[in-house]
């Protein structure tokens, strides 16, 4: 059934490319459509035979949007989203059409379908520098702070969010991935007391994910996490009075995070 569909396919394509006749050309697009729905019904349709009739023809279309978009489309419908063929596909019809959301589309295909994150990051660097709208935009920064968290790429991450927030002020998950990386990398100074201080900074960016996001699951996720730090900061107000701090004193927090918070 493969190799008769290729063949029907084959012949008609040409038919179509030869015939000038437009209500013969109308007549021979329909027996096409016919034809694909036929094969892509037929159950005989899965990726390997997918990749086998369309991966060596990409090449040859590269220009030819339509022809893509018909087999993104095909293999979209089959969670093809994998294969070498959709990939090349994908990526010429974003050369044809080069967007913000094309090239983002393409940047999330390859952190999820690929696990590629370099190539991710390349494709969503292309997306802010063609978008316009600052919503979207610090969507994309936030997507690539969590590339770099990955990474354990911890300054990147945090330039990312910072790049988030001054396009979305009101993007409470872009605080608390803040406070999350804080709690991460909590150490700045030798003294463990001192670098505890740095649950307090944490915390600060939780209040403020709930003060300038009002969804609930944002509430949900910032008061579980400031019941957690808060854990960590249990009779800390003992040893730091050693140190020459009370509560309500102000305390900077040096090292990579360089915030200023205070002790309570």
């Amino acid at each position: 059934m493969l190799q008769d569909y290729v063949d029907c396919a084959n012949y008609i394509d040409e038919f179509i490319a030869m015939e000038t006749n437009d209500k013969i050309l109308e007549a021979a697009v329909e027996v096409k459509e016919r034809i694909d729905n036929q094969f892509a019904t037929s159950g005989a349709a899965d990726c390997e035979s997918l990749q086998n009739i369309y991966g060596p023809k990409i090449e040859d279309n590269k220009d030819n949007a339509e022809y893509l978009d018909k087999v993104i489309k095909l293999m979209t419908m089959f969670q093809c989203n994998s294969s070498d063929a959709f990939f090349a596909a994908s990526e010429y019809a974003y050369q044809l059409d080069r967007t913000a959301k094309t090239a983002k589309n393409l940047g999330t295909l390859y952190l999820k379908q690929r696990e590629d994150a370099d190539k991710a990051l390349e494709y969503y660097n292309q997306s802010i520098e063609l978008d316009e709208d600052k919503t979207n935009m610090a969507d994309t920064y936030y997507a690539i702070a969590y590339i770099y968290l990955s990474k354990k790429d911890y300054d990147r991450c945090r330039t990312a969010l910072q790049k988030c927030l001054s396009n979305n002020p009101n993007k409470g998950d872009a605080y608390i991935l803040m406070a999350q990386l804080y709690a991460i990398k909590y150490k700045w100074t030798d003294d463990n007391a001192l670098n505890r201080c740095a649950f307090f900074a944490a915390i600060d960016k939780l209040e403020m994910a709930k003060k300038v996001d009002s969804r609930p699951e944002i509430a949900e996720k910032a008061n579980n996490l400031i019941k957690e730090y808060k854990g960590q900061t249990e009779n800390l107000i003992e040893d730091l009075f050693m140190l020459g701090y009370k509560a309500g004193d102000q305390i900077q927090i040096k090292g990579w995070i360089n915030e200023t918070t205070t002790i309570r």
